[in-house]
């Protein structure tokens, strides 16, 4: 199974109701640990995938970065480690 990458920091408390059956204090506590061990979790390193359609490399059909040693002709969903969002 492969990890999933969250943005832990959009996780907060909203207002939620105490389902019918649960102590309200024992359901704060539970809610408070879920939210310390994602604080907790170890943090990995990772880059935005960006798709050739949304590079700024990106002509037609080729990769304008690469040109200059062999034409690379990419599709819109094809990515590489070279890729810069285009401006918007």
């Amino acid at each position: 199974m492969l990890p999933r990458y969250i943005d832990a920091d959009k996780f907060e408390v909203f207002h939620a109701t105490v389902p019918f059956g649960y102590d309200m204090d024992s359901f704060i506590a539970g809610t408070d640990a879920v939210l310390e061990a994602i604080d907790e979790a170890q943090t990995v390193n990772v880059r935005e995938v960006i798709l050739c359609r949304d590079c700024k490399f990106r002509q037609k059909t080729f990769c304008r970065r690469q040109t200059r040693l062999n034409t690379v002709y990419t599709t819109p969903n094809d990515f590489c480690s070279h890729a810069e969002r285009k401006q918007t």
